[in-house]
């Protein structure tokens, strides 16, 4: 019964990663920049509110919960100001940085169930481990290189996706930690198999932020 719950999943996960995937790229990429910011714009606002939502499990606590909404709000903006950045002056890094990101969760998930051992921060989020957390960064490695040996991608933009995957891994676990605090599981379940917008944004905003910060 669990493994069947367990391969139920993660076909739901599948499936609907398959139609986020379709959308963000009929929105960034087969439409006008207009649509493109207002894709951005989307986001933003459905995180922040997914944050809100979240984080009112501490209200009790005024002066926790005014820290955690302020530097929640700013933690988000500045993530997805950064991505936005990226995305309009380099498109192509963009993308790649995407696929990265993509194939950093998927070698970490399946690296992991499959050689297990050691975790990597269990107190924060016992799932991960020590052997998904490398495989990751070595798949992350080998992409980069690939990309860079046909001339896809600059010498120094291949070391930056290499810098990024550790620190998108490191987005994760923020966000892991931050839930384990205001006590939910997923920041909200709109996104079949996935949890919430922002269990989708976890790596994706500290390397925003990181980018921001480069930029």
């Amino acid at each position: 019964m669990a493994v069947s719950k367990t391969n139920h999943n993660l076909m739901l996960r599948i499936v609907s990663a398959f139609i986020l995937l379709g959308l963000a790229y009929a929105c960034l990429y087969q439409s006008s920049p207009l649509i493109g910011l207002w894709f951005f714009k989307i986001v933003l606002i459905a995180a922040v509110i997914e944050w809100i939502l979240m984080v009112r499990h501490i209200r009790v606590h005024t002066a926790k919960y005014i820290i955690y909404f302020i530097c929640g709000i700013t933690y988000i903006y500045c993530g997805i100001k950064g991505i936005y950045i990226l995305y309009l002056n380099n498109t192509m890094l963009f993308t790649f940085i995407m696929l990265s990101i993509f194939l950093s969760d998927t070698a970490a998930y399946f690296i992991g169930r499959t050689l297990q051992g050691p975790k990597l921060a269990p107190k924060i989020s016992p799932g991960k481990t020590w052997s998904g957390a490398i495989g990751a960064y070595l798949s992350v490695t080998a992409f980069s290189l690939i990309l860079q040996h046909c001339h896809a991608l600059s010498f120094h933009h291949m070391i930056l996706l290499i810098a990024l995957c550790p620190i998108g891994q490191a987005g994760d676990l923020i966000e892991s930690y931050i839930k384990r605090q205001v006590g939910v599981k997923d920041s909200s379940n709109i996104l079949p198999g996935h949890g919430g917008i922002l269990d989708r944004l976890d790596s994706v905003l500290l390397i925003g932020i990181s980018l921001l910060l480069l930029l």
